[in-house]
């Protein structure tokens, strides 16, 4: 029997998500950003923490774990090869395993690219992924660690999940991806068409996460290197690795 959960999206700052996983009897927070925003909602809510899941060392991800770890009796998972890095963390998990918590399986996967030692939950049973600063919608994570290469294998890998699974990434950087997105492939009509979407979205104050996987391999131009027009933007370059590379570049200029 599959465990019921709910996902709750907490804005936070400027354009940070931090997710609060509901289930029966727990509560998960996915990247506790700032505490007291975070705080102040599942207060409001009546909701008690129970775990915190780390995808990254980032403070803006990670900076609220140390008061949260004050404040309440939780456990706070990071990567077993990048924990030193995640503050106050109480569980070491392993990259390519599988968990159960709280009755739910979380498979823990390598992604890195946007940080070495950067990993992604994914909720087979209930085809949820928490993918931090790796897919964006439109995008992907900028590179302040990793190579082309790995963070190329790293999408490819998520790309591998079920294409209905909806993907929850911890900033709103849609629209801004879109520009970008659009000078890559001016002629894409999914492109056009969802970017519409989200824009009428943002201008109800609604956010654009989640996101479906399976139609981000339509209009994400990070997904789609093996596509004409996206590596005939790229320039006269041999290998998928090398195209992305050129996009992520010319993303960071844009």
């Amino acid at each position: 029997m599959v465990v019921e959960l709910n996902v709750d999206v907490i804005p936070v700052w400027d354009d940070n998500y931090v997710f609060a996983v509901r289930l029966p009897e727990s509560v998960w927070i996915i990247d506790p950003a700032d505490f007291s925003t975070v705080d102040g909602y599942l207060k409001s809510k009546d909701l008690t923490p129970t775990t915190i899941l780390n995808t990254h060392h980032h403070f803006d991800h990670v900076g609220g774990n140390e008061d949260f770890k004050k404040a309440y009796d939780l456990e706070i998972w990071a990567n077993v090869n990048d924990k030193a890095r995640i503050p106050g963390h109480t569980k070491a998990v392993t990259p390519g395993q599988s968990y159960l918590l709280d009755g739910v399986n979380i498979e823990v996967i390598d992604v890195p690219g946007h940080t070495i030692g950067h990993i992604a939950y994914f909720l087979p049973d209930h085809k949820i992924l928490f993918a931090g600063d790796t897919l964006f919608s439109l995008g992907c994570g900028r590179l302040f660690e990793g190579t082309p290469a790995q963070m190329l294998s790293s999408l490819s890998l998520l790309k591998s999940l079920p294409s209905e699974t909806m993907v929850y990434a911890a900033h709103e950087y849609t629209l801004a991806n879109g520009k970008f997105a659009e000078t890559v492939e001016p002629e894409n009509q999914d492109l056009r068409l969802y970017l519409q979407q989200c824009q009428d979205m943002r201008a109800l104050g609604q956010p654009t996460i989640p996101f479906n996987l399976g139609h981000q391999e339509l209009c994400n131009p990070f997904l789609r290197t093996s596509v004409d027009r996206v590596q005939e933007f790229a320039g006269p370059l041999h290998c998928e690795i090398q195209v992305f590379g050129a996009i992520r570049r010319a993303k960071d200029s844009f």
